[in-house]
């Protein structure tokens, strides 16, 4: 009896802790750089990446940008604006943006899930005089499809939905073996019991 309270004690133990880990995973906030997209047009490289890694409909989302040069340097106020569109139709575009430092954080939130084309656009290039334009991919997920979705940044870590079912999964199966292994072992007492008083 006893046996069974400490095993069953561990188990909630083990959910309660995989199931607070959820919330603590989701506040990481990492360098802009770090787990990007990033594309090299011309004489730029922009970087982007979304917080959360996999944004949600309904949900904000922080899309972040770095703009330098191929030589490194940071681009101190440079025009840009923003196109966000879905299947082809545009859901927001913004006014002009100064970039300062380089870097720009644009909040959004998405309608539905899909995937979204976020256009970045460097207006007035100087060498140019034109615009140039980066197209970066983003899939948008539904509340429960984003805890079993990859990250774009980074694709070797296992989401944490998978992690969770997986733990639930064996919380289930020691769960069964245990109380299979203790009623056979209460049959077996009681059998010896038995013969035993004949």
């Amino acid at each position: 009896m006893q046996n069974q309270n400490v095993v069953s004690l561990m188990i909630i133990a083990l959910m309660c802790s995989s199931l607070l880990s959820i919330s603590f995973l989701r506040r990481a906030h990492a360098d802009i750089l770090t787990n990007s997209l990033n594309q090299r047009i011309g004489n730029y490289n922009i970087y982007m990446k979304t917080l959360p890694p996999n944004p949600v409909a309904g949900q904000n989302t922080e899309i972040l940008f770095s703009i330098n040069t191929v030589n490194g340097e940071q681009m101190v106020d440079q025009p840009i604006a923003i196109n966000i569109s879905k299947d082809g139709i545009r859901q927001e575009t913004t006014h002009p943006i100064f970039v300062p430092y380089g870097h720009y954080v644009h909040e959004y939130v998405f309608k539905e899930p899909g995937r979204y084309g976020i256009d970045v656009s460097v207006l007035n290039d100087p060498d140019t005089g034109e615009n140039i334009t980066f197209t970066f991919p983003v899939q948008i997920y539904d509340p429960f499809g984003e805890y079993f979705a990859f990250s774009q940044g980074s694709s070797y870590s296992l989401p944490i939905g998978y992690i969770v079912l997986m733990v639930t999964t064996a919380s289930v199966a020691i769960t069964i073996l245990v109380s299979i292994k203790i009623r056979k072992e209460r049959s077996r007492r009681t059998s010896v019991h038995h013969s035993g008083a004949a």
